[in-house]
């Protein structure tokens, strides 16, 4: 859970499958003003825009966030080692 704030936030994001050294994804999420915090301030006056400032119920951020990730790392296969011959009880041959 986030706590609301007028402060934008910023964020860095990385799939389950990188290591935790990265490589990440990097953003901002810019808070925006409560819709609520108009009404507070009509009905509450002075008082109530205070305590929603000092409580952070004036500011809001959005239910989802967009953050462009980097390329993932190549994935490297190396072929599989060439079969040794064997012999007929299954023992290599030299």
């Amino acid at each position: 859970m986030v706590t609301p704030s007028m402060r934008s936030m910023n964020v860095r994001c990385r799939r389950p499958s990188d290591p935790p050294e990265g490589p990440y994804g990097v953003g901002v999420i810019a808070a925006n003003l409560n819709p609520w915090f108009i009404g507070n301030l009509l009905i509450g006056g002075f008082i109530g825009m205070i305590i929603d400032l000092a409580s952070g119920a004036a500011g809001t951020y959005p239910a989802s966030v967009a953050v462009a990730m980097p390329a993932p790392p190549p994935v490297v296969i190396e072929p599989p080692a060439e079969p040794q011959p064997t012999g007929r009880r299954g023992r290599p041959i030299s």
